[in-house]
């Protein structure tokens, strides 16, 4: 009984040893499976819903949350090719955008992305793309700044240097064009703030600076430009300029007043009878110009035989010359000048005529609208 017994027990513990053995080889390969499984497959199997969620927030123009979905894949670098596809997509966005507020949007989201990303070349030319396109000026020429700051640091500038020189001329063209000298002279310093090496440019913020009279600081800016740095005869045509210019300001330092006048100036001038005229300085008239009524009331003025011709705003005319006893420019006396007679129709009553260059040839001179002086000296 006690061997039945025995026996039975045997049989038992081996059966059960058996049913443990197997159960073990069944669950082992399950668990070995799921610990060996590659994270990329878990990303894979969610890249749709990631996607949708990234299009989603564009089409919202929710730039800062896609621009943080990308970065929820591109910083870990678990998905190359999805990151690529969605930094290709807001790269795209400004050149893929039709109307207003869809470019606004574009704008926007560049402006994240490149705010995060500072050293994505491309991405600060898509933003000054997209700037351009809506005519945001100043935001295409930081971008593009911020573009040159990258590419100096790389093996080849020249693009990033042609790009900006593009943008700045022409932004430094139409300040100029309304008198915004300031304006100008802002831009090129924007490009010597982040290119310091940018020789072009510190000589032609050298030459507003001497143009606006600021002597000293045109001659530092054209002394940090070496030899080899722009043209030479350039360089030292404005050398020349400058040095003129400062040996005439101690000449006649107080200079004439000049009054502003539509984008130009007005100077006062004197008749020997002590009447004052206000002229227009205009360089680029080779002669002087007077209204008709202007010579009526001169005592002793002097019709000239021979009438000129003279070119105006509305072609060229037939004016007559005369000559006056004298006029007086600040502290120097002009003798029995020569000008033209017309009646100037446009410039308003209170300017009395032209100075031309007729008469400032005789001096040697320079205009400083900074100041507001014409400095003149013989």
């Amino acid at each position: 009984m006690w061997i039945l017994r025995g026996l039975i027990i045997l049989l038992l513990g081996v059966a059960l040893g058996w049913l443990l053995r197997g159960w073990q080889t069944t669950v082992e390969p399950l668990a070995e499976t799921t610990e060996t499984r590659h994270p990329a497959a878990v990303a894979t199997t969610t890249e749709p819903e990631v996607w949708r969620v990234f299009e989603a927030q564009i089409a919202a123009g929710a730039a800062e949350e896609a621009v943080r979905s990308y970065a929820g894949v591109a910083d870990p670098g678990r998905e190359p090719e999805l990151a690529a596809r969605m930094r290709e997509r807001i790269l795209n966005h400004g050149r893929l955008a039709s109307g207003r507020r869809e470019m606004e949007s574009a704008l926007a989201l560049l402006e994240r992305y490149t705010f995060y990303y500072l050293q994505d070349l491309d991405g600060h030319y898509r933003l000054a793309e997209a700037a351009e396109r809506l005519g945001r000026g100043q935001v295409a020429l930081d971008a593009l700044l911020a573009a040159l700051e990258v590419a100096l640091n790389g093996p080849d500038p020249g693009p990033a240097r042609e790009r900006v020189a593009h943008l700045v001329d022409a932004l430094a063209a139409g300040r100029l064009a309304i008198d915004d000298r300031a304006g100008a002279m802002a831009l090129y310093q924007s490009v010597l703030d982040r290119d310091p090496l940018n020789h072009r440019y510190r000589f032609l913020l050298a030459v507003q600076l001497e143009a606006a009279g600021d002597l000293r600081a045109a001659r530092r800016e054209l002394e940090q430009i070496p030899a080899y740095g722009h043209d030479r005869a350039a360089m030292a045509a404005l050398a020349q300029r400058i040095s003129e210019s400062g040996a005439l300001a101690t000449r006649f330092a107080e200079g004439l007043p000049l009054t502003p006048f539509g984008g130009h100036f007005l100077v006062e001038v004197a008749l020997d009878d002590g009447r004052a005229l206000s002229l227009l300085l205009d360089t680029g008239a080779t002669r002087t110009v007077l209204r008709p009524r202007v010579v009526a009331a001169v005592a002793g003025a002097e019709r000239l035989p021979n009438r000129v011709r003279v070119g105006t705003a509305n072609g060229v005319v037939s004016a007559s010359r005369y000559r006056l006893p004298g006029l007086t420019l600040g502290p120097f006396r002009i003798d029995a000048p020569e000008l033209v007679v017309l009646d100037l129709d446009g410039l308003g009553s209170g300017v009395d005529g032209l100075l031309g260059l007729d008469l400032l040839s005789g001096f040697d001179y320079r205009i400083d609208p900074g100041r507001g002086r014409l400095l003149l000296a013989r």
